[in-house]
């Protein structure tokens, strides 16, 4: 058994059910031991421990209440992923399954290395994890899945060694044509401050992985970490035409105890700049469209979405936040486990209640909704003890004292994640509406023409132009110049003149920009160089008025508390 108590955490043991409970370990939660389980000697247990920076698969001697010898190790990736895989028929153990950029086993015996190749070679690319076997071990169940599909089971029957048989027993959600998934593949970048991070990122079936939408997928925890395999949400994303990126950022596991613990204490701070420096290395790379890049979270991830909208305000287009965390202390003050052992883990590992007001504050998404300029769409259910629906009525209050579009659903039968089926297929169904209004894109190609003619023009005036989202654009010029903004709009306009611009319904338009409607200079007194804010409203009233009128249908038809 395991007990906590405060940062310590223990190892209990007995031979029986008549013995007594036998303290046999204690270590800090950071680093302490996890028990996996025995093999054929009952005084060896066999243990994930700390081998340097990443964990490794160890024997723990319990008459001596020691660690002894390691047996399997990994460079990149803590190990294992789960008990060590111990023979019915001799109570040796065989191998260990581990979590690298793709699930592993290594396998100890030889003869289930040769199996393992077996099955390899006749389903190549697909991740073939061997089950069971039977008493003789002359027959083996394994399990073949990938990221496009959910997987068949199989039996290897090797009694005849020299012609071994594989047989398909059944399939798993067979009605998933693995040809239209889309591929998912690991990824690594790294982060402003040099730390390696890995992630996920899968680019929609039969694209050519260029300036592509991109939807953000935070996973939650944020004490966990993202796999490749079948994922439901991202293939339904990737299936509506995103490229989805699931980063492995500072504080997830699997990745040894620097990454887990340099994300202790970093709620949307270094956590944050992690996802964010992985976005800008996709659009870095080609593969994202800057100007299209949504974000969607569960959880802590639900609180990554709407850190993401708060603190990078010009990255994002909208938001889905899932049963997410928004009010940090609301979080630290209910969360409903014993508070000798909760509080002083979330003091190490997230802040101090007593200590950490204004940290907190600060963190805490109600207190920086004013920076949101992008839409939210929040999912809660009423039975959630981990993040009560108050987290979302509470994000909901502040938003609409803001003005910031948003729609809140509540679920009377829902917890931690919707279950219901009815309820699942309208969470999503909203999801993908809500992501088709916010990802309607030909109004960004006419704004990112408008960028590029300014910058061009004024680019001899020595001024920084970028579009910052929401039909705005960010400038940056020299003290005391004023440009001929009526020439620049002339500019502008014949430009735009000589472009195919159609609106959401394939109609052509014939937008034009003033000087006073579609560029306002705000220069600040005192300052070497003024910041300009130019506002595209004619531009955005003429090449997106369908999309106008579909997002206020979407949000006035439909508004729940």
């Amino acid at each position: 058994g395991v007990a906590q108590h405060g940062l310590t955490r223990t190892v209990l043991h007995r031979r029986d059910s008549e013995s007594d409970w036998e303290e046999v370990y204690s270590g800090d939660f950071r680093t302490a031991i996890v028990p996996l389980g025995f093999g054929k000697n009952p005084d060896i247990l066999y243990v994930a421990a700390p081998n340097g920076d990443k964990k490794a698969l160890f024997q723990f001697d319990l008459k001596e209440r020691k660690l002894g010898r390691m047996i399997f190790a990994h460079p990149k990736f803590d190990v294992p992923a789960g008990p060590p895989i111990v023979s019915d028929k001799t109570g040796k153990v065989l191998g260990v399954r581990y979590e690298a950029d793709r699930p592993q086993t290594y396998w100890f015996d030889k003869d289930y290395q040769e199996y393992q190749a077996i099955i390899d070679n006749a389903l190549p690319g697909m991740a073939n994890d061997i089950k069971n076997w039977s008493k003789k071990e002359d027959r083996i169940l394994f399990h073949s899945h990938s990221e496009k599909t959910i997987g068949s089971y199989y039996l290897l029957d090797i009694s005849n060694r020299k012609k071994p048989k594989l047989e398909k027993l059944l399939d798993l959600a067979e009605w998933i044509d693995p040809a239209k998934m889309s591929p998912m593949k690991s990824i690594q970048y790294t982060a402003r401050d040099g730390l390696v991070i890995h992630g996920y990122l899968t680019i929609p079936n039969g694209s050519d992985g260029k300036n592509l939408p991109l939807i953000v997928h935070p996973h939650g925890g944020p004490s966990a970490r993202d796999y490749w395999g079948w994922n439901k949400e991202v293939q339904f994303l990737a299936n509506r035409g995103y490229a989805v990126f699931q980063p492995n950022f500072r504080g997830s596991t699997g990745y040894g105890t620097r990454l887990y613990t340099a994300g202790f204490r970093e709620w949307g701070g270094k956590m944050q700049n992690d996802i964010t420096d992985g976005v800008k290395h996709l659009i870095a790379e080609g593969i994202v469209d800057a100007g299209r890049v949504g974000i969607y979270g569960a959880s802590y991830g639900g609180y990554a979405t709407m850190a993401g909208l708060c603190f990078t305000p010009e990255l994002y287009r909208c938001g889905v936040n899932y049963v997410g965390v928004t009010d940090i202390d609301l979080i630290l003050k209910e969360y409903p486990l014993p508070k000798k052992i909760n509080d002083a883990i979330d003091a190490v590992m997230i802040a101090d209640r007593s200590k950490d007001k204004d940290w907190i504050k600060s963190r805490s998404i109600q207190n920086n909704i004013d920076k949101v300029r992008a839409p939210v769409l929040m999912a809660y259910g009423m039975k959630d003890w981990r993040v009560p629906p108050k987290h979302g009525r509470i994000l909901k209050r502040a938003l609409d004292r803001n003005n910031i579009p948003n729609k809140l659903i509540i679920k009377a039968n829902e917890g931690h994640g919707y279950r219901n089926e009815d309820n699942v297929f309208e969470f999503f169904r909203e999801v993908d509406a809500f992501h088709a209004t916010m990802t309607s894109f030909e109004f960004y190609s006419l704004v990112s023409d408008v960028a590029e003619i300014l910058s061009d023009t004024l680019v001899d005036h020595q001024v920084l132009m970028s579009y910052a989202g929401n039909g705005t654009f960010v400038c940056v010029t020299e003290s005391g110049w004023r440009p001929n903004m009526g020439g620049l709009m002339d500019a502008v306009n014949f430009e735009l003149s000589q472009t195919e611009l159609f609106d959401n319904n394939g109609e052509r338009v014939h937008p034009r920009v003033s000087a006073g409607e579609a560029v306002r200079l705000i220069w600040k007194s005192g300052n070497s160089v003024m910041d300009a804010l130019a506002q595209a409203h004619a531009s955005a009233e003429a090449a997106s008025e369908a999309h106008t009128k579909s997002l206020n249908d979407f949000w006035q038809n439909d508004q729940q508390a």
